[in-house]
């Protein structure tokens, strides 16, 4: 792997966030960051986690790697949700990758090395430690970003030396709908208009895609839609009325309440308690 840009004197990039999540008590649903990088380690628990096209199985120890622009979604074991610190970075920029990348476009983005792990943590919790320092002083940015340099550059050399886990394949059928949806989650979808469209039965293409994706295809669309909705009340000034609209939902009413239900929280009080969390990424 080439040297990274800011040994060059270039800027380094800039953490937006460290946030330790329990899925039990707070899911992101099916969502893509345009310009943020997403680490994530998983402490604790197990389950699905999707990124693009691909499903992989989870467990305490794995990191993920989700590049900017992917589109990703997390599907928590219930007996055991899973917990995880993800790390948001913006204005990266490596040779030969696009923006805000840290593996090759359609790459596995699954890695388990105990070893490397543990040293990822130790990092992680060194950064938390001085950006949550009631006294945030010049030091703690200075020290706050020469470690999060140190954990990037962990972060390469677990991908430059160690294997990937391979995701679950799906079938070529499933993972054209799923791109389509995914294109066109804020149109009118039903499930007679996609077995139409893919000349397939609704029956078989309903069992077809809650084999590989865990649940129902219209639930799959629901949450594509909730998913782009959080993106945009963490990222716009957009009123609730229009991010539903953009969402493809016609009714405000119906989104509020599928979105406290499938995040468990309404969208206002999402935004609030993103906008404490991520204060950089609201734009005016």
């Amino acid at each position: 792997m080439a040297s990274l840009s800011w040994r060059d004197g270039i800027a380094p990039p800039q953490l937006l966030y460290i946030d330790d999540t329990t899925a039990a008590h707070h899911i992101h649903c099916m969502h893509k960051h345009n310009r943020i990088l997403e680490i994530l380690l998983i402490q604790k628990g197990h389950g699905v986690y999707c990124v693009e096209d691909e499903r992989y199985l989870i467990e305490s120890g794995d990191i993920i790697i989700c590049n900017a622009g992917s589109i990703h979604d997390q599907i928590p074991s219930e007996e055991e949700p899973y917990i995880t610190s993800c790390i948001g970075l913006t204005d990266l920029q490596l040779p030969g990758l696009p923006p805000n990348c840290l593996i090759a476009p359609h790459s596995p983005s699954l890695f388990h090395h105990p070893a490397q792990f543990q040293e990822l943590c130790a990092l992680t919790a060194l950064i938390r430690s001085h950006v949550k320092n009631a006294c945030y002083s010049e030091s703690d940015r200075l020290l706050t970003d020469h470690l999060t340099i140190c954990l990037l550059e962990q972060v390469t050399q677990m991908i430059t030396l160690w294997p990937r886990r391979l995701p679950q394949r799906d079938e070529p059928l499933v993972r054209q709908i799923k791109a389509y949806i995914d294109e066109h989650y804020a149109d009118d979808l039903s499930l007679a208009q996609l077995s139409t469209l893919f000349y397939i039965s609704p029956y078989h293409l309903s069992h077809l895609f809650k084999k590989h994706f865990e649940y129902p295809l219209m639930q799959y669309v629901i949450r594509r839609r909730i998913g782009e909705a959080q993106s945009l009340l963490m990222s716009t000034r957009a009123s609730i009325t229009a991010v539903a609209a953009r969402t493809g939902f016609a009714d405000t009413s119906h989104f509020s309440k599928l979105f406290v239900k499938y995040v468990g929280m309404s969208p206002s009080e999402y935004r609030k308690y993103r906008s404490e969390k991520v204060p950089e990424l609201a734009e005016s």
